[in-house]
């Protein structure tokens, strides 16, 4: 890589496994090329990744090629400086449940109204470890964990689900500060989108009710996704339909489950947990956590920039 910095032009081309990508491009990010290096790579993946590869964030053209393998192309710009270093955060992405609108309480409430039917109980501990999963997901946990004939949990999800919706439509109340990040975040240009794990049959609804919409220029459900959080494919949907990069998001969330979804998708993660959990060690693998969406502010915003 060193003999990058000592030709004056050139093409470079190189197959890379993607376990060593994350170097590479560290790397890359570091070093001062000169103007017009192109440098080009094959990333080898397991088949594994392979959903996820036409989302990929990085590159000035991006190819996907069959299972196994995506093309990068990077040419250095006038100012000798990778993409990577022009990667510049300029979009946020917020869940919904539980940071935007007080909705776990009316989820909880439904998931375990439906269990009372199997005739078993959830602990608090035991729901708030599964916060942040797309019902379909929850249940089959908790079906699996009591030994629930999982045949039921079509029915059980559509009972959850319509049970939360008429819930948190006559009784769910906006979070603190909902406004305030909306309007700190627009008045900066920053495009806003919102992943929820929850369907569009609920999020359309809050949306009205909380008379966001016209803040949001997207808005992703993981519900019909191959995986749901922590997979991060709905982090990362929501940013390529806003035209944007992981390397250029910071997600609000307010779930262990989400807060993995984003750090998998490589954004910035600012958690804000249910008041009796925020003294827990989990949420240091967040960049930043506050207790309320009015706490962010300008000073924590440079700290990302």
């Amino acid at each position: 890589l060193s003999n990058f910095a000592k030709v004056p032009s050139g093409k470079f081309l190189f197959l890379v496994h993607f376990k060593l990508w994350q170097s590479l491009e560290l790397l890359l990010n570091l070093m001062k090329l000169p103007t017009g290096v192109e440098l080009s790579f094959f990333v080898c993946y397991p088949e594994f990744h392979s959903g996820l590869l036409k989302f990929y964030p990085f590159g000035y053209c991006a190819v996907f090629i069959g299972k196994y393998f995506l093309y990068l192309t990077f040419i250095i710009d006038k100012n000798c400086k990778t993409i990577f270093a022009a990667m510049k955060l300029n979009t946020v992405i917020f869940d919904m449940d539980g940071l935007l609108i007080d909705s776990e309480p009316f989820w909880e409430e439904a998931g375990k109204e439906t269990l009372e039917k199997f005739n078993v109980s959830l602990t608090p501990e035991q729901y708030a470890s599964s916060t942040g999963l797309r019902t379909e997901e929850w249940l089959q946990h908790w079906f699996h964990y009591f030994t629930i004939d999982e045949k039921y949990i079509d029915e059980a999800e559509k009972v959850i689900v319509q049970k939360a919706i008429d819930k948190i439509v006559a009784h769910g109340e906006p979070m603190p500060g909902v406004n305030y990040i909306l309007d700190f975040f627009k008045g900066r240009d920053f495009k806003i989108g919102l992943a929820t794990s929850s369907p569009l049959s609920l999020a359309n609804p809050v949306i009205d009710k909380l008379n966001i919409r016209s803040y949001l220029q997207t808005i992703t459900s993981a519900q019909d996704l191959p995986y749901g959080k922590p997979h991060p494919q709905v982090f990362i949907n929501c940013a390529v339909e806003l035209n944007s990069t992981p390397l250029q998001s910071l997600v609000f969330e307010d779930s262990f489950n989400g807060m993995i979804a984003a750090k998998a998708a490589r954004m910035k993660c600012v958690i804000i947990p249910v008041h009796h959990q925020q003294n827990e060690t989990k949420w240091k693998a967040a960049d930043l956590q506050l207790q309320s969406l009015n706490g962010f502010n300008e000073g924590l915003l440079s700290l990302f920039l």
